[in-house]
């Protein structure tokens, strides 16, 4: 895993959508077992943190992408057909940083 790259303003890293379906397949490949166990996803919570996503929402004015509803939106329904559990605290997440 590598770090998404910082934004131009040297704020939050910059959302990599081009790995968004690459986060969703790493994502799947555990979800069956957290699943199982109960398990918290921690794995799938820390790709999608490198990939830059969890702070999509966060607002220029703060270093951040300031990713809008529709962007929002695409992202958390691909990260839901990997692990539904991961989507769901990710849409806590951006919608907290939205706010």
């Amino acid at each position: 895993m590598t770090p998404a790259p910082l934004t131009a303003r040297g704020g939050l890293p910059s959302p990599r959508l081009d790995r968004l379906s690459d986060v969703a397949a790493a994502l799947a490949a555990r979800a069956d077992e957290h699943d199982r166990d109960g398990s918290f996803p921690s794995e799938g919570i820390a790709e999608v943190h490198v990939a830059g996503l969890l702070t999509a929402t966060v607002a220029h004015r703060y270093g951040g992408a300031g990713t809008g509803l529709s962007g929002t939106v695409a992202i958390l329904r691909v990260l839901g057909r990997g692990d539904p559990s991961v989507a769901l605290i990710a849409a806590m997440t951006l919608f907290t940083h939205a706010t």
